[in-house]
């Protein structure tokens, strides 16, 4: 089985809050998703990068779109162990910070992250709740509409969060 990491970063790389509101941020992402295997929250000393998994899709430049050459992205970023993001981009010779680059789904270098472990957002429904010959557009229907709500729960816990933490964030989710 699969898991899935919903994480929240600060969309400036270099960004740690206050210790404090580091604590008030745990406390609320916590109370957010209850039913996660795990929460947590971690400080690095450098900025990592915060990857999709397997929803990893393409990565392109900021100014060109030019989709970038997945080789030279994994090199540029294993390359890169410190604060210093800047690189030369391959396509259009301009430089960038690799936390600039357009990931197709979301993902950033940070140094402060929250994370949730499988945060099973939105109760499945229960078995037998579907009837069997339900037409299949009805149950599609049903799914946008639980992904609806969904979406709404996560930007409200983002909304909080960023006020706590006086920082714009990134939502990253992840399939490992």
């Amino acid at each position: 089985m699969s898991d899935t990491i919903l994480r929240f970063i600060p969309s400036d790389a270099q960004f740690v809050p206050a210790p404090e509101d580091q604590q008030e941020a745990l406390k609320i992402f916590g109370s957010s998703f209850p039913k996660a295997d795990e929460i947590k929250m971690s400080v690095y000393r450098d900025a990592r990068f915060f990857d999709q998994g397997e929803n990893f899709e393409s990565v392109s430049c900021p100014f060109c779109e030019k989709e970038l050459d997945k080789e030279w992205f994994w090199k540029a970023t294993y390359q890169k162990r410190n604060w210093d993001l800047r690189v030369k981009l391959p396509c259009c010779g301009k430089g960038s910070s690799l936390n600039d680059l357009k990931y197709e789904s979301p993902a950033g270098f940070a140094r402060f992250v929250l994370e949730a472990s499988n945060p099973l957002m939105g109760d499945p429904l229960p078995k037998g709740a579907v009837p069997p010959r339900l037409p299949l557009a009805e149950v599609r229907k049903m799914q946008r509409r639980q992904n609806l709500e969904t979406e709404k729960v996560l930007q409200k816990v983002r909304q909080n969060l960023e006020e706590i933490l006086k920082t714009e964030l990134r939502r990253i989710w992840a399939r490992y």
